[in-house]
């Protein structure tokens, strides 16, 4: 993650849906603005499709892009942007504490999957040896 390279593009205005209970319709469209962020990433976007085992009930979201992951918000013209920086930076220290956990899960993973390699190997040697051994007690020889 590159947290000192994140960019934004060009907010945009747009028409954004709400529920209305005044206007008597399903919803209306207000006018508001569209907000792309773009944190540059390097790495497997898949990761983010893996739960560390350690978690909270906040996950991180975004869209994993060929150039880092994008969070877009669509918010009505008044809506104050400082919640929408707090949004985001509680957003960025998710996925900071998502990965960091995600590390600390594949690196038990790798420690275990190296200790049952070995004890695999050592156990097939084991079980080799004694077919041999009973193979030379019967005393032929082998073809």
């Amino acid at each position: 993650m590159q947290s000192d390279n994140i960019y934004q593009r060009k907010p945009t205005t747009i028409k954004i849906d709400i529920d209305s209970e005044y206007s008597g319709k399903s919803y209306q469209k207000i006018k508001g603005t569209r907000f792309e962020i773009i944190l540059p990433f390097i790495g497997p976007q898949n990761l983010f499709t893996i739960r560390p085992t350690s978690y909270n009930s906040n996950p991180p979201y975004g869209k994993g892009e060929h150039d880092g992951i994008h969070f877009v918000y669509e918010v009505e013209t008044f809506y104050d942007n400082a919640m929408l920086r707090k949004d985001f930076d509680e957003n960025l220290a998710n996925i900071n504490l998502w990965l960091k956990n995600l590390r600390e899960d594949l690196q038990k993973f790798n420690i275990d999957l190296s200790l049952n390699i070995y004890t695999a190997v050592r156990q097939h040697k084991v079980k080799v040896s004694k077919k041999y051994q009973l193979m030379n007690t019967l005393g032929f020889p082998i073809r």
